[in-house]
């Protein structure tokens, strides 16, 4: 009976390690994309000054859009190497990814200092946030699903959803924090740095708690057959991946819509 509940209880702890380290990474993701675009004015003073504001914040807006149309390449390329050499890898590579950019974005020099080079790199590091935000939220959440019984997979899988909705109250309260606490002269002097610095800060704790995750059964199921879902979903599941696809569309559409 006691080493009865002594596996319960090492399984339970599996568990929910496994959700917090699924759940951190939609935490991350989603802060990143939320602070951004609060700090939308700003990042247009910095990197896209003109003599007409509203260019300059349509152009910021445009950036905010490479992340978004970015995502389905991230999603299937990042899914792939998931299919082939497992889940854990993926999601080690998307909170790291995704750290490194965030916080890269926090040491960029602005158009003062470095010219036309400056708004070109923030978009290349906007791309790679899209990149491995497409990777990430779908790959924690198959990985919850995959890793839960039948019973308790619906639960387990939304757990992701959980971070990603604690993101963007994380990214909207450090915003206003900062802005409430720092002057205007210093948050566009260098203030709106610090958020994107935190950001890092959390692929820090994202990658050392990701290391105590293990593969799941049913990739190791799948690799043993040899198949490739991919494939298998395009070939036999091809209506119900337009139909996401169509689904996750106006969903991204909405949030764009609220920071503009």
């Amino acid at each position: 009976m006691q080493g009865r509940l002594k596996s319960i209880y090492r399984e339970t702890i599996k568990q929910w390690r496994a959700v917090v380290a699924s759940s951190v990474g939609g935490v991350l993701e989603w802060y990143d994309f939320v602070i951004y675009g609060y700090l939308a004015p700003i990042m247009a003073s910095n990197f896209f000054p003109s003599s007409e504001p509203f260019l300059a914040q349509l152009a910021t807006f445009g950036v905010f859009a490479a992340g978004f149309i970015s995502r389905p390449l991230g999603g299937l390329l990042l899914g792939h190497i998931g299919d082939r050499f497992g889940r854990k890898p993926v999601l080690w590579i998307s909170v790291i990814l995704m750290g490194a950019s965030t916080a890269g974005i926090g040491f960029l020099p602005d158009y003062s200092h470095a010219g036309d080079l400056a708004p070109i790199l923030l978009v290349g590091l906007r791309v790679l946030q899209g990149l491995s935000l497409g990777g990430e939220f779908t790959g924690s959440t198959i990985y919850m699903a995959e890793l839960a019984s039948i019973k308790n997979r619906a639960y387990l899988a939304s757990w992701p959803e959980f971070g990603c909705l604690c993101g963007f109250l994380a990214g909207s309260s450090i915003g206003m924090l900062l802005t409430a606490i720092l002057t205007e002269q210093v948050m566009y002097e260098w203030g709106w740095r610090i958020p994107f610095w935190i950001g890092g800060g959390i692929a820090i704790f994202g990658v050392l708690i990701r290391q105590h995750l293990v593969e799941t059964e049913a990739f190791l199921s799948a690799e043993r057959s040899g198949e490739i879902p991919v494939i298998i979903a395009f070939r036999c599941y091809w209506k119900v991946v337009v139909q996401i696809v169509f689904l996750g569309a106006c969903r991204t559409y909405a949030f764009e819509h609220k920071f503009q």
